[in-house]
C-alpha cells in the first residue's frame, strides 16, 4: 500500500495537498526501516499517527496536541502528549519518554509562526544527524485562512515568508554550521533536512528574523 493510499485509507488531510509525494521522495522503503522514532505536532485524532505506524513499520510514533479531547488515540506504537507545541516542559517529557533522537519530526501543529519557531528551536537537537528530516506542514494556512491564522498576535512573521529569506542567502552560510543544510519545499510543505551535527540551531539567525 502506498503512502497515499494509507492517507485515504485513515483520512488525512494530507492526501489531499498530496504530501506524500515529498516524504515519499525521501523515505524510500529501505529507509523507511531504519526509521526508529517519528514525533508529530499537531495529531488531532490521530489518524496521521495510523499513517505513519503502518508506513514506518519499526518506529515508536509519538505526538504532541493541544485539544485534549481530540487526543484519543493510542496504540502499543504511538502515544500522544497533551499541551502546547511551544510549552517547554511538554517538549521536555515527550523527549524524555522517547528516550532517543528522532528521524522524522513534523510539524502539522498551530501553524502559528512563533509556535512553529519555538518547537523548532527546541527540537531541532533532538533531530538525527545525518538525514534527519524536520517537516513544516500547511504553509499556505495564514494566507488560505488569514482570520483563524492571522499572525499580527506573533512576534514572527510567517514561516513561509521567513523559509523564502533563508533560501535566497543563508542555505550555503548555514551548511555544517548547526542549521539545515537543505530544504526541499513541495506545495505547502516544507522539509528541513539537518546533514551532520552542529552547534544548537539559532532560529533568528537561521531564519534572518533579527
Amino acid at each position: 500500500m502506498t503512502l497515499l493510499d494509507l492517507m485515504h485509507k485513515y483520512q488525512t488531510d494530507k492526501a489531499e495537498h498530496r504530501f506524500d509525494i515529498p516524504y515519499g521522495f525521501f523515505f524510500d522503503e529501505e529507509r523507511r526501516g531504519q526509521v526508529r522514532s517519528v514525533l508529530e505536532l499537531g495529531t488531532k485524532k490521530g489518524a496521521s499517527l495510523r499513517v505513519w505506524e503502518e508506513y514506518f513499520p519499526n518506529a515508536s510514533i509519538f505526538g504532541v496536541e493541544m485539544k485534549s479531547k481530540y487526543a484519543v488515540y493510542a496504540s502499543d506504537r504511538s502515544r500522544i502528549f497533551i499541551g502546547s507545541q511551544s510549552d517547554p516542559e511538554v517538549l521536555e517529557l515527550l523527549v524524555a519518554a522517547a528516550g532517543s533522537s528522532f528521524d522524522l519530526i513534523i510539524d502539522d501543529g498551530s501553524h502559528m509562526s512563533d509556535d512553529q519557531v519555538a518547537s523548532l528551536t527546541y527540537l531541532w537537537r533532538y533531530l538525527k544527524p545525518p538525514y534527519g528530516i524536520y517537516a513544516i506542514e500547511d504553509l499556505h494556512a495564514h494566507v488560505r485562512f488569514p482570520e483563524a491564522y492571522s499572525n499580527e498576535r506573533c512576534r514572527y512573521p510567517p514561516m513561509s515568508d521567513m523559509l523564502l529569506r533563508h533560501i535566497e542567502g543563508r542555505i550555503a552560510a548555514e551548511a555544517g554550521q548547526g542549521g539545515a543544510p537543505g530544504i526541499c519545499v513541495y506545495g505547502a510543505v516544507a522539509l528541513l533536512l539537518k546533514g551532520e551535527e552542529g552547534p544548537p540551531l539559532d532560529c533568528d539567525r537561521f531564519l534572518k528574523t533579527s
